[in-house]
């Protein structure tokens, strides 16, 4: 990674026009949202390997090719608050035998409120010390937290998680714990233009299901509807325009998509950080991950944001999705609806498996999230989803400045 801030805006630009190479016609400059990155102190999560410089000193140092590199002891890249600790910590461990003693590496973990988290990760058994001299370090330091590991050990003192808060576009104010050892997302601003992106697309699916549902009424055209809303009375035509039918239910408190029952499908929903932005928008979603220790986040991270209308499910992904098909087997024959009306999936790098993809690909709107292009790309060709479904949106969103990484997300409606 080169870090030249000063070249941000040419570099994101060659990494959107490789992206737009990739897909071609497929995803439409007009249709495309780019959200930038800021070119310095981005990133929220940063690990360090430890080494030592010759005069028997300890140092943060990154690989490079396989080649542990020494690095001065700050890191632009890193937020504000991991480069004001980043020295004050060095000079701590260097000052402290039981906590140099087998240091292999060093993990920060920070946030936009102000917590920190830091972990300690040892070759070798932790020192007998270790303990005592952590907890004097965090005292010094005036650490939130912070975490020794060894093979077969983990020491938290204190705790072992950040808070965070993330700032929406539609004013909301979200609130998450991301625990120590688990994914959480490395850029705070990217995460909230993800998800004030995926909530405008969800939103848009529920307002059109909404539009959908009040052409599809049968009414006389001289019918009228009365809601109580407060102390007043709401009142129009039962055959009024789609809009209208919304203006009643906005009067009754309701949202479209709990008029409608918009059911959203979650795979690989991690700590909960998309479906505590998208349930707002939902009557249900059935949230799926299989990390046991992402699961209890996520329902912790439901119940601190007030939402009641999410499931979180502890199974993989592809388990899940065997099962889900053969009861759509079952419903198709019978001639039932959609158990979904949209699906989100988050992937790994590698994209989606084949029994996922078919899961996938039954559904009408599909919100796919990647933070590996090409995987995507090989995905929509090998389910057809090229030729099934149309893009109605994509966006590009930059959480690895200077290197040739990119995240994109795209909404897929299906033709006819």
């Amino acid at each position: 990674m080169k870090f030249q801030p000063e070249d941000y805006d040419r570099c994101l630009q060659e990494k959107v026009v490789s992206l737009q190479e990739l897909f071609g016609p497929l995803f439409p400059d007009d249709k495309r949202d780019v959200f930038a990155s800021a070119p310095r102190h981005y990133r929220q999560r940063v690990r360090f390997a430890i080494t030592t410089t010759d005069e028997g000193y300890l140092s943060y140092g990154l690989f490079n090719r396989g080649k542990l590199n020494p690095i001065a002891a700050e890191f632009p890249v890193a937020s504000r608050a991991i480069c004001e600790l980043m020295p004050e910590l060095l000079r701590a461990l260097n000052d402290s035998p039981p906590l140099c003693d087998g240091l292999a590496a060093v993990h920060f973990l920070s946030t936009q409120v102000g917590d920190m988290l830091v972990t300690l990760i040892y070759s070798s058994a932790l020192h007998k010390q270790w303990r005592h001299a952590a907890l004097a370090l965090k005292s010094q330091l005036a650490l939130p937290a912070l975490v020794g590991r060894a093979k077969g050990t983990c020491i938290c003192l204190d705790r072992c998680y950040v808070c965070e808060a993330y700032e929406l576009r539609d004013g909301r104010t979200l609130h998450y714990q991301q625990v120590e050892g688990s994914f959480s997302n490395p850029s705070a601003a990217m995460c909230e233009h993800t998800l004030s992106w995926l909530c405008e697309a969800v939103a848009a699916i529920a307002s059109e299901r909404t539009s959908e549902a009040c052409a599809a009424a049968t009414v006389s055209t001289d019918a009228a509807v009365e809601v109580a809303a407060t102390s007043s009375a709401v009142s129009v035509s039962a055959s009024a325009s789609p809009q209208a039918c919304a203006t009643i239910m906005e009067a009754m408190g309701c949202t479209p998509a709990v008029w409608c029952g918009i059911a959203l499908l979650e795979l690989f929903c991690g700590n909960g950080n998309h479906t505590v932005a998208l349930a707002r928008h939902c009557r249900s979603v059935l949230a799926i991950e299989m990390d046991r220790r992402l699961c209890e986040a996520a329902e912790g991270n439901l119940d601190r944001n007030g939402v009641q209308n999410a499931t979180v499910a502890c199974v993989p992904a592809g388990h899940f999705c065997k099962a889900l098909l053969r009861k759509l087997a079952r419903a198709s024959s019978c001639g039932q609806p959609e158990a979904f009306d949209a699906v989100l999936v988050d992937p790994p790098r590698a994209g989606l498996d084949d029994i996922t993809l078919a899961l996938v690909r039954k559904h009408r709107h599909i919100l796919y999230i990647s933070c590996n292009p090409k995987a995507l790309r090989a995905n929509l060709e090998a389910s057809q989803l090229d030729r099934t479904h149309c893009v109605r949106r994509w966006a590009v969103f930059d959480h690895f400045p200077f290197t040739r990484h990119l995240e994109c997300g795209v909404w897929l409606e299906r033709l006819n």
